[in-house]
Formats: C-alpha cells, sequence, structure tokens
C-alpha cells in the first residue's frame, strides 16, 4: 500500500497551507492559513460560520440559541415553570364582579308608583372594576362582556296590607314597561317593612350597565330600608 507523508500541503500558486497534518494524525482544513475545520480524538472543532442544507443530531449542548418568536404548543412537553405576573400590566379583567347595601344615612325615597334606581349603595361595597357605589350602577368594563348573574334585593317600610312592593333590574338605563323581569312582594301586614328580591342572568357587552330598580304603591314617598336593600353581580364566563 502506497502512503505519503507531509506535514503540510499547498497549493501551487499560494504560499499558504491549505491542508495541515499533525504527528497525532489530526487534520487542519485552512483557508488562507487560518484553520477553519480540526480534527480530533474527540470530534471536530469548527471556526467561523458553518453552513449546511441541514443539520441533525444531538442538540442539547448548543448555547446562544437565539429564542423563537413564538412556540407551538403541540412541541411543549413536561411542566413548565412558574411565571411572575405581578409587574404585568394592561391585562383584561378575567371576574368583574361588585357589590352594595344601601346606605340610608345617604337617604334615598321611593315615589309612590314610579320605577326609581337605586343609588347610594356604598355599605359592604365590593368591585374588582366597574362599579359605581354612589350612583348605584355598574358598567361592564374593557374586555369584561360576557354573561352575568344579577341579584338585587329592595325594602321598604310603612307599607300598607294588600300594597306592594317590586323590585327589577334595569339593562342601560331602560325602566320601560316590560323592559326588564321584576319580582313583587305583597303581604297582609300594614306599616310592615316589605322586600322584594329579584335575580336574573344577562348577556351584556362592553359599555353596558346595569342598576338595581324599585317601585311600591303604597299612596306616597317612602324611604328606603338598610342592610335590606342591596345589589350585587359577576361575570359567568366571558363572550
Amino acid at each position: 500500500m502506497s502512503q505519503i507523508k507531509v506535514d503540510n500541503i499547498q497549493h501551487t500558486l499560494n504560499s499558504n497551507d491549505g491542508i495541515s497534518l499533525a504527528s497525532d494524525s489530526s487534520v487542519s482544513l485552512k483557508h488562507s492559513g487560518n484553520s477553519k475545520l480540526v480534527t480530533s480524538s474527540s470530534g471536530v472543532s469548527v471556526t467561523g460560520t458553518c453552513t449546511a442544507t441541514a443539520f441533525s443530531g444531538d442538540g442539547a449542548n448548543l448555547t446562544n440559541v437565539p429564542a423563537p418568536s413564538t412556540y407551538n404548543a403541540a412541541n411543549l412537553t413536561g411542566t413548565l415553570p412558574a411565571i411572575d405576573g405581578s409587574n404585568l400590566t394592561g391585562l383584561t379583567q378575567t371576574h368583574p364582579a361588585w357589590f352594595g347595601r344601601h346606605d340610608q344615612s345617604s337617604g334615598q325615597s321611593i315615589t309612590s308608583g314610579t320605577w326609581t334606581g337605586i343609588a347610594n349603595l356604598g355599605n359592604d361595597s365590593v368591585s374588582t372594576t366597574g362599579w359605581n357605589s354612589t350612583t348605584g350602577i355598574f358598567t361592564v368594563p374593557s374586555g369584561g362582556a360576557g354573561v352575568y348573574y344579577a341579584f338585587g334585593a329592595i325594602a321598604i317600610d310603612d307599607i300598607q296590607s294588600d300594597d306592594y312592593v317590586q323590585c327589577g333590574i334595569s339593562k342601560n338605563g331602560d325602566s320601560s314597561p316590560g323592559a326588564f323581569g321584576e319580582t313583587r312582594a305583597q303581604y297582609s301586614e300594614s306599616n310592615g317593612v316589605y322586600q322584594a328580591q329579584h335575580a336574573q342572568i344577562y348577556n351584556l357587552a362592553v359599555g353596558d350597565t346595569l342598576q338595581l330598580y324599585a317601585k311600591h304603591n303604597e299612596g306616597s314617598t317612602e324611604p328606603l330600608e338598610q342592610w335590606l336593600t342591596q345589589f350585587g353581580g359577576f361575570r359567568i364566563f366571558a363572550t
């Protein structure tokens, strides 16, 4: 078998080594005398940019790999690490909710025979966003569209025997006849506190409003009862 033993190989028109062979049989491929690919007992080392039509193999030890702009969920496996979102901004409110009881010290009286929107619901007031306890109006916030459950109760004192108290929830301030569902309380007791309660499910868009309404036929203007008059609700799911 023929053998060629050399240390370096050069082109006839160039004095730079193109290939160098070391005594341990490692090979260095060069460009303009600079090593670009060197073999060793553990593999091959490349200096500079390595370009290929495809790569295959274990990439577990690759470093400085830029993150992709998007991830395909189908290719994610295992448990993802927890992410601290305490400093995130501009997030959509996921569960709008509100509640408040009537503040009798602020005073609100209901005129006989007239549907009246209930305000001054600042006692025990709870809200995520969109709730104004002073006006008693909940407004669906940005990103808060969905199906809502709303509930309320109104109570009025000094109602006479066989008079009634009605409770309803108005959407977008509409109090015209038949505009909203309502519940009526009617008893045989004279000069008593009558309470009516109502609950309903609503499909609401951003900007829609809900407000508790009351009505009675006692014949004169009567004040609302504190604690027994209340209004609240929450989003069941987003749409």
